[in-house]
């Protein structure tokens, strides 16, 4: 974990607005119109830091204005800057870390596998999460839980991770072969068709109407 150098996808990763920008400064035979479209206006060598202060890219860089023929140089100060901006808060996360679990042991493993671990996968396995539900006030075979797995189904995965939020308080489920420390509760509340749901994120619970369709599901 700790040998992986930080690159522009871990950039993408938390900034997507950036990712754009950059990808638009870089296309070929750029116009001055494109340039400020994607900048915002007229724009200098410099940027607004994560604790909201303006910071220069190069020395004398709120003087230097952005142009077609600079671009590439902005472009190239802007990851090398946004790369290295929270390396001090990095290296204080890392120190704590460091206090529950023993770095040598971490480095075993490849960040995505650490993220796995802590918080679990990030595909919602509906299988998984079927035989982690309990259900009361309706029967498993009941109509309207039918209904309710076949909705589930047709979600995409985004979908799901916002299903999940919604009922847990987490996006995730815990990974496959792992105790569970909550299942998911399907209660029965009352009211049909001119009810809403409702959630209880503290239990993982969700109080679900006795919906007449699946399409009122």
């Amino acid at each position: 974990m700790a040998g992986l150098p930080l690159d522009e996808s871990d950039l993408e990763a938390v900034d997507q607005h950036l990712a754009n920008t950059l990808r638009t400064l870089r296309r070929p035979a750029l116009t001055e119109a494109e340039l400020e479209d994607a900048l915002g206006g007229e724009a200098t060598f410099t940027l607004v830091t994560a604790d909201g202060r303006v910071a220069e890219l190069v020395a004398g860089g709120c003087s230097r204005r952005v142009t077609p023929q600079s671009r590439l140089e902005y472009a190239a100060l802007l990851v090398r800057y946004r790369l290295r901006e929270c390396d001090r808060q990095l290296a204080a996360m890392r120190r704590g870390l460091a206090t529950v679990a023993p770095l040598g042991l971490l480095q075993l493993f490849t960040w995505r596998q650490v993220e796995d671990m802590v918080a679990g996968q990030p595909e919602v396995d509906l299988d998984d999460l079927r035989r982690h539900t309990e259900y009361r006030g309706y029967a498993a075979s009941a109509p309207v839980v039918g209904h309710f797995w076949r909705v589930m189904e047709g979600l995409s995965q985004t979908e799901r991770g916002q299903f999940i939020r919604f009922v847990w308080g987490r996006s995730r489920l815990p990974l496959k072969g792992r105790p569970w420390p909550q299942h998911l509760r399907i209660e029965r509340c009352a009211g049909g068709d001119d009810r809403l749901p409702v959630t209880h994120t503290c239990f993982f619970s969700i109080e679900l109407p006795d919906y007449s369709s699946e399409a009122i599901s």
